[in-house]
């Protein structure tokens, strides 16, 4: 059974636009042949009874990518990702604990992958707001029309159960790259709940560059599954 350490290291995207089924626009980056995506991204919680801060930095190509969390205050490693065509696993380093699940997971980035960024805008269920710079990219913010808020399914509408809730999402002009993703709503007597992801930096690696990097190899994941199961066997016996 997956535990509690899991649902904490996997936290939902905004509520909105999510698809239904395995849709292919969720996991690819859009990249040349041979290139790597290196990333860090800022995540963050406020206004709820487990406010959170960290930074997550990444390696993806268009099938595969590995991460590590860090608390954004401390540094110290709060869990490790690697994801493939057929699994993803997550060491958890408060258990420690491994979790191997069958299927891929979206990457990390900052919001969705360019392709679905993309069919959002193209729907009408982004509309611009202004021109925007984020970890040096150049970019438009774009929010959610009122009219397309729906507590009922179907491709025209942004689905949610909080009609309310305000999203507003930051892709890089001309390849809809996610620079920022927010969303945001009223919590009561934690005041207002802000969930909130932008890119700290990116850059991409090709060549021996990217190999080395990002060691993203059906080998590499193996061997560092392997090597987690194996400090979480230690730490246990301590």
């Amino acid at each position: 059974m997956v535990g509690a350490a899991l649902a904490a290291a996997v936290v939902a995207a905004p509520a909105g636009a999510a698809p239904r089924g395995d849709d292919p626009s969720l996991y690819a980056l859009e990249l040349p042949a041979g290139v790597v995506e290196h990333g860090v991204v800022d995540f963050s919680i406020t206004g709820s009874s487990s406010p959170t801060h960290t930074r997550v930095e990444y390696w993806a190509d268009n099938s595969r990518w590995r991460s590590v969390t860090r608390d954004a205050a401390s540094g110290a490693v709060v869990r490790q990702a690697f994801s493939t065509e057929t699994q993803t696993a997550y060491y958890v380093t408060a258990s420690p604990r491994v979790y191997v699940l069958p299927g891929r997971a979206t990457p990390p980035l900052a919001g969705w992958a360019p392709g679905f960024n993309r069919g959002l805008v193209q729907r009408g269920l982004l509309s611009p707001v202004s021109p925007v710079t984020i970890a040096g990219i150049a970019g438009t913010l774009y929010t959610v029309p009122a009219d397309r808020k729906s507590h009922d399914p179907g491709d025209d509408n942004w689905t949610t159960d909080d009609t309310s809730a305000d999203t507003q999402i930051a892709l890089e002009n001309g390849t809809y790259a996610p620079l920022v993703r927010q969303t945001s709503t009223d919590n009561g007597r934690y005041g207002r709940f802000v969930q909130r992801e932008e890119l700290v930096s990116r850059e991409r690696l090709s060549g021996s560059a990217a190999a080395a990097a990002a060691k993203l190899s059906r080998a590499a994941a193996s061997r560092t599954v392997k090597a987690w199961r194996a400090k979480a066997r230690a730490a246990r016996r301590r």
